[in-house]
Formats: structure tokens, sequence, C-alpha cells
């Protein structure tokens, strides 16, 4: 429903370059926003992509998208520095949605922010990409009419850190997808040969960088494998390079048991069930999330999961997950040993795992991305 101060249909432009892009959480969330907004067709909306690929999974996503404009390039510095902003401004449209950073020169913002990692721990990036994360964002924060973001944590995060009018940030867990339910031992195995995966093996997900804490997973996992003989696992982890990920191939290469860590770099998001689901255990020792979907979907494949005790990962796992002290190798490696090992704990979490992820099947989206919108729409410049 329209506030009273934008009745007529706004035109609302997205920028959608993530998708393609295999980053992860960014791809999946803007997915996620325009299947969303289907159920929303009370505004008009127009899609801004990289190229005719993207452009067809975006109308796939959002069939009743007013229009889909193909900017042709990934090179941020023309896409925020000119594209963007021409075409969201040939297409008149009162309000244009970005994740983190918008084009200087723009009509009234929404941006996603997801989280904050860069601004707490800028170590985990390159010094040009944590510089420039640090101004760009914090400016588009300052300067954008509605901030959303995926969780509690997130929000409360980005009003202290930002010092930005609570008013101005609203949330919105995360979406699971359809497609996460667990999976027959014969749609896993066709998966596992595909991929010359074996089982037993703890799973990880997440693009290759230091956020993610694959190095101290690699550590723990190794010291089970020397002191315990019943800890037969592989470890197969699942992630494209992104950024400063020597670190995670060294302690993979320096492990005596190398060869059982299986590096798979990115898998399309279909096979993703089959692993999940074939996994003895998913560990997700993140040290920094704004909600994290890996655990979630893993938690919906009826695997039993690991993850970090810090950030928004409780708020969002909830009683449905192991937790561990993501920089202490020892605590990651007791917990992983613990969980491996007794059946009856595998079998709670497993339970309790799929009616946790099962909330994030009825997460309405599209009502707090929709009114966002429209908020934007109806504020006064300042």
């Amino acid at each position: 429903m329209n506030s009273p101060s934008t009745s007529r249909p706004l035109r609302i432009g997205i920028d959608a370059h993530a998708i393609g892009s295999r980053l992860g959480g960014n791809e999946t969330y803007i997915l996620d926003v325009l299947a969303a907004l289907e159920t929303h067709p009370e505004h008009n909306y127009y899609v801004y992509v990289t190229d005719s690929a993207a452009a067809e999974r975006a109308r796939d996503a959002l069939p009743s998208a007013t229009a889909l404009r193909i900017i042709g390039t990934t090179n941020p510095l023309i896409r925020l520095g000119y594209s963007l902003a021409a075409l969201a401004s040939a297409d008149s449209v009162d309000v244009l949605h970005v994740q983190y950073v918008s084009p200087l020169f723009s009509p009234k913002v929404v941006v996603t922010i997801h989280d904050l990692s860069f601004v707490h721990h800028p170590e985990w990036y390159s010094r040009t990409e944590s510089l420039r994360l640090r101004l760009t964002v914090r400016l588009t924060a300052r300067r954008a009419r509605q901030i959303l973001t995926v969780s509690d944590h997130a929000r409360r995060d980005i009003i202290k850190t930002f010092g930005v009018p609570a008013e101005k940030v609203s949330f919105s867990y995360n979406r699971l997808r359809p497609m996460f339910t667990p999976r027959s031992d014969g749609e896993i195995l066709q998966v596992l040969n595909r991929l010359n995966i074996q089982r037993p093996y703890v799973l990880t997900v997440g693009n290759l960088q230091p956020r993610k804490n694959i190095a101290r997973l690699i550590a723990a996992w190794t010291n089970l494998r020397q002191t315990a003989p019943d800890f037969v696992l592989k470890l197969v982890i699942v992630g494209r390079k992104a950024w400063i990920f020597d670190p995670i191939f060294a302690a993979a290469r320096e492990s005596e048991f190398a060869k059982d860590v299986i590096f798979t770099d990115y898998v399309p998001d279909d096979d993703l069930p089959a692993l999940m689901s074939g996994a003895t255990a998913f560990a997700y020792p993140s040290l920094f999330e704004g909600f994290g979907y890996p655990p979630v979907e893993a938690m919906a494949c009826g695997t039993p999961v690991l993850t970090s005790n810090v950030t928004a990962l409780p708020e969002v796992c909830g009683d449905a997950a192991v937790y561990a002290d993501p920089l202490s190798v020892n605590d990651i490696e007791k917990n992983l040993l613990d969980l491996s090992r007794d059946d009856t704990r595998r079998a709670t979490m497993r339970r309790l795992g799929l009616a946790q992820a099962d909330t994030y099947r009825h997460v309405d989206l599209g009502a707090v991305t929709v009114r966002a919108y429209e908020r934007a729409a109806a504020s006064r410049a300042g």
C-alpha cells in the first residue's frame, strides 16, 4: 500500500550489477529482492544489469519489470561515474536502489549495506579497497534517503558507526530460496561424482577472503586428523578466489593431510543443496557477518551447522547451530569433533536447523523494501 505522499506509482531504479558477478551474498540478495518485488506490482521497476545473460536472470526473477537496461560494463568507475546515473536519469526514476555505493549524481537513493566489516577490520581488505569502501559507503549512507540491511545486529551497527538517524535504517532478514531442501542419496552422489568428492566430509562455503576465517578452519581440521583416529572427514571448501586468499592455500599446503583438502572453486547454486545435504557437518567460522546465507542454507538441507558466536550469526541461527569462538582454533576443533562424533546431537541439530531455516522461507522482503522506496520518495533533502 502506498503512503499518502506517493499515491502515484513510483519509478524505481535497481542497480543489479551483482547478477553474474559470483559475489556470493550480494548477488543472491539482489535476485531475492527482484523476486520479492514481483508481488508488489504497485510500482514500476527499471533494472540495470551488466550484460544480456544477467538481463535474462533478472527477467526470470522479476518478469513484470518495466524495463531491463544493460550497462555494458563491469568497471565500477564507469558504472558509478556515469552509466548508472545516466540510465536512471533517462528513465526519470524517483528512487535508485544500490548496494553499498551510489553514483555521485543520482536521484533519491536507497542503499543496502549488508555489514560494516570494512570499517571495523580494514586489515581484511587491500589498502586501496579498504580506503575506497570506508570513504564511499559512509558518504552513500549519509546522503541516502533510506538504508536497508539484513539483521538487527547490522542495523544497530550502521546507526552507531555512521551516526545516522535510527528511523532512516530498516532491516529484513534474507529470504531462503526454495531450492535449499534435503536431497536424496542419488542426487548427492551425482554431484559428488561430478566434482570428484567422496564422503565423509566437512563442508564450508564462502568466497576465499580473510573474513571467512578458512585458514583457522583448516588448522582445526588438521589438528583433528592428527589427534583423533576416528576423525577421517575430508574438508571441502567451496568458493571462488576473492582477495588476500594466499594464506588459505598456504594453510592447506602445509597440512600433512593436504590431499584431503578439496577446493572446488565456484560451484553453481543448483549444486549446493546436494553438496550441503551430503556433508557430515557444515562449518562456517566467519569472523563477521551481517546475515550469513550459507549456514541457513545448510540447515535447510538438513546438515548440522557449526558457526561463530559473533556479530549477526547467533541472531540468525538461533538455537539451531553449534557455536565456537572464531578466533580460537582449539574451540573450533573441539566443537567440530563433538559434532562429528555425536549422532544424537547431529540428529537434534538437524531437526532444529530445518525448523530455523523454515522461518526464512516466509520473510516478507518485498514489503520492507517497498516501504523504504516509498519513504525515500516522500523524503525531503537534508
